[in-house]
């Protein structure tokens, strides 16, 4: 066979190359095949959460938003950022669930922006 029409993987074995067991998985790493059913797509969905929140916070500080609470606006502690650099909220606003228009809820309480 002509090493030029031969497919890679042959030229690899012709000249003695062989992959190690296991060298292509298709699973994402921390899974194992052994893992319960949904495992794999939960990973996935974990990882896919942390690409957003890095998407979000290149997005912020392109914006010159970075590193302040997109509810009140006030700076996020440097010591927090490092931490946690995909950080969205200050403390006080760590756990609330609104968006910065709607007001923030504490308990059964709502305070508006």
């Amino acid at each position: 066979m002509d090493h030029h029409t031969a497919a890679p993987a042959d030229q690899l074995s012709a000249q003695g190359h062989t992959d190690p067991p296991g060298a292509y998985e298709a699973d994402p790493p921390g899974v194992d095949q052994a893992d319960p059913p949904g495992a794999v797509q939960d990973e996935l969905d974990r990882i896919e959460t942390q690409l957003d929140d890095v998407a979000s916070a290149l997005d912020r500080i392109e914006a010159r938003s970075y590193g302040c609470c997109e509810v009140c606006g006030a700076a996020i502690d440097d010591d927090l950022l490092a931490a946690d650099p995909v950080r969205r909220l200050c403390p006080i606003h760590t756990g609330a669930h609104a968006s910065p228009d709607a007001g923030v809820t504490f308990g059964t309480s709502q305070v508006l922006p």
